[in-house]
């Protein structure tokens, strides 16, 4: 019988979203939505392995990503906004996985922002 891999990967991006913002009326204070791609760059990776390995060591795990988010918050007199954020990543992040999984990228993201005029 086969014996299953436990492990633990941490992968570190930098993400840059490119986002559309739209308010959702002329008031001061009100809520807003965004939506945009953003692109991703892995800066390190970390494996732990537990246990004997089944799986191939050939894993690759990919330095790229591309996905969409979509998000919605409120802005406090068009200075001080809190915001939520979802972002799916459309880049298989795991080639060479025994189980041939796709493996994408789910981010979930809370924002605080102070503007500057």
């Amino acid at each position: 019988a086969d014996k299953d891999i436990d492990q633990k990967t941490f992968l570190s991006f930098i993400n840059v979203p490119l986002n559309m913002k739209g308010y959702l009326s002329e008031a001061e204070s009100e809520f807003f939505a965004e939506f945009g791609p953003y692109i991703g760059f892995k800066i390190g990776e970390k494996i732990d392995k537990f246990d004997f390995p089944t799986e191939p060591d050939d894993e690759k795990y990919n330095s790229f990503d591309f996905g969409l988010g979509l998000g919605f918050g409120f802005s406090f007199n068009r200075e001080f906004e809190l915001s939520i954020r979802y972002s799916y990543g459309f880049v298989d992040q795991v080639e060479n996985d025994a189980a041939d999984d796709k493996n994408h990228t789910s981010i979930l993201n809370f924002g605080v922002s102070y503007i500057f005029y």
